[in-house]
């Protein structure tokens, strides 16, 4: 748990520095309105500056909100597995509980014997299906804490994207970005 209490104080810190920065933001629409620049003027900005303040200050539980609710997404589809015995599947599917493959093609079943055979080939099989399922849980296991990282990292950025979210422009682009990044990881 200390990496998410980890992550919960560089959001505050975030957060933090850019409630500081609205007051920037303010002298940057007061300046704007006294020299008539309507981009970034008081009808164009301080709505949209009063309702992303709310936001900033909200945005840890907004990021928790998205990402629960794509585990939950993730989890029906995990129990589906998890009820189901794929292994058992793939075996009857392919009959190889019964039989096994001769040299010209057809199928030979397994009598004792031809056992030793048998039992040869399914631990070459079972051999290989475990070296494949290994290697599917360690870049999966990699892809997990990549993802992991990638989301703290977001979290704690967060209150710098909607308050760049404010500004037109180049600033925007980076919210974008920020969205597209979150919702992809």
């Amino acid at each position: 748990m200390a990496g998410y209490e980890r992550v919960r104080d560089g959001w505050t810190i975030a957060r933090d520095i850019v409630n500081m920065f609205f007051i920037l933001g303010l002298v940057i629409i007061a300046f704007a309105t006294i020299l008539r620049i309507e981009t970034y003027g008081m009808k164009a900005l301080l709505p949209k500056f009063i309702i992303v303040a709310l936001l900033i200050n909200f945005s840890y539980l907004i990021c928790g909100i998205i990402i629960d609710a794509s585990q939950v997404v993730a989890n029906y589809f995990i129990d589906g597995i998890k009820t189901s015995d794929i292994g058992l599947g793939v075996l009857d599917a392919l009959g190889a509980q019964n039989s096994i493959i001769g040299a010209g093609g057809e199928s030979v079943t397994v009598t004792p014997e031809n056992m030793e055979l048998a039992n040869v080939l399914t631990m070459g099989f079972d051999a290989a299906i475990l070296f494949v399922a290994g290697f599917v849980l360690l870049v999966g296991t990699i892809l997990l804490f990549l993802r992991v990282g990638a989301l703290w990292v977001l979290i704690i950025l967060a209150p710098f994207a909607w308050f760049f979210s404010i500004f037109p422009g180049k600033l925007q682009g980076y919210y974008s970005q920020w969205w597209d990044e979150l919702l992809k990881w």
